[in-house]
């Protein structure tokens, strides 16, 4: 999936899921799927983390949960199983660029 900032713009996101894209956005958010209240230890997210100190976004009120849309967020492509789905994200990382993500890579591509 890919991830473009409201407040900024330029800011974005590779990711890749084998939840449903939903179940992953409430982990961004730091809020359970379930009853959208949240959670005591959220997971890493470098887009929560964005969320908390973009200027664009410091303007708008409302919790950070509030500032992170589902309609940012637009799947890529699909993968019948989890080793074709880490390579699509490192190819899609390599290709997009996103200034996000801390890895360049979800699994190691060798070019030949």
């Amino acid at each position: 999936y890919h991830y473009s900032c409201l407040g900024c713009k330029s800011r974005s996101y590779i990711g890749s899921t084998s939840r449903l894209l939903h179940v992953r956005i409430c982990g961004h958010k730091g809020i359970s799927c379930r009853t959208l209240d949240d959670l005591g230890k959220p997971e890493q997210s470098a887009i929560r983390e964005h969320t908390i100190v973009c200027n664009g976004l410091k303007r708008k009120k409302g919790k950070i949960k509030d500032k992170i849309n589902e309609n940012n967020f637009k799947i890529l492509a699909k993968a019948k199983n989890e080793f074709d789905l880490r390579i699509l994200e490192s190819l899609y990382i390599r290709k997009l660029r996103p200034s996000l993500n801390k890895d360049k890579s979800s699994f190691p591509l060798l070019l030949v």
